[in-house]
């Protein structure tokens, strides 16, 4: 649909002193936290999370599997 199409923008966000939140126009919710860099990526449309480490190494996980 439209919402995969081209790059979604920045709706709102937020920041404490420990993270920032970003919440995108197709959805998805990052959260990337200060002291270590890590990531997590919210995608409704893909119905997954992705989790990027301090190395920069990322994992992806399907929602329906993260319930089990």
């Amino acid at each position: 649909g439209d919402e995969l199409a081209g790059s979604p923008d920045l709706r709102t966000w937020f920041s404490t002193c420990s993270a920032i939140m970003l919440h995108l126009s197709n959805g998805c919710m990052q959260v990337k936290f200060f002291q270590d860099q890590t990531t997590f990526i919210l995608c409704p449309l893909m119905a997954a999370v992705t989790y990027i480490d301090e190395k920069r190494d990322f994992r992806t996980y399907r929602l329906s599997l993260l319930e089990d």
